[in-house]
């Protein structure tokens, strides 16, 4: 190559490079602007402490919004029983106990210290059985009297 050729091909390079560089900086610049004369909720708004509350609550609690709270407290035992329950006590999934099955309650009920004891062991669960049989929704006295629904007790 001649020297005019090197010149020439250094100051193209030179050239990109710097065009690059100031493309670099217009960019974080409009970002700049443009972020800075966006539109923010403002802190005190209601609706932005309503958000930030609810995105701070713990997630069962959050889950839960919206739900009527007399309708959930009104279901029966049965009906526990048949949402949650049946996937496995109704065929005697892994040896579950089956729903009605008074000979296969009573060793549990007795191991546990009746009824309360049978309750505290749902809670927590037991064996193949996630806590609650999996549905942490669940209150004790719901918990209860599914658990009554199923031992005919």
């Amino acid at each position: 190559m001649s020297g005019e050729n090197k010149d020439y091909f250094t100051e193209m390079v030179k050239l990109i490079i710097g065009l690059g560089i100031i493309a670099i900086v217009l960019v974080f610049a409009l970002r700049y602007v443009l972020g800075f004369f966006a539109p923010t909720a403002h802190p005190d708004d209601p609706m932005v402490k309503q958000a930030i509350e609810a995105r701070l609550k713990p997630i069962e609690t959050v889950a839960k919004v919206g739900a009527a709270p007399a309708a959930k407290a009104s279901i029966s035992g049965e009906e526990i029983v048949k949402q949650t329950c049946s996937a496995c006590h109704a065929a005697g999934v892994l040896n579950a106990p089956k729903i009605g099955d008074k000979a296969a309650w009573e060793p549990r009920i007795k191991a546990n210290g009746g009824l309360d004891g049978l309750v505290q062991s749902a809670t927590k669960g037991k064996g193949n059985m996630p806590p609650k049989g999996g549905n942490a929704g669940l209150s004790a006295a719901q918990l209860r009297a599914a658990i009554q629904f199923m031992t005919g007790l």
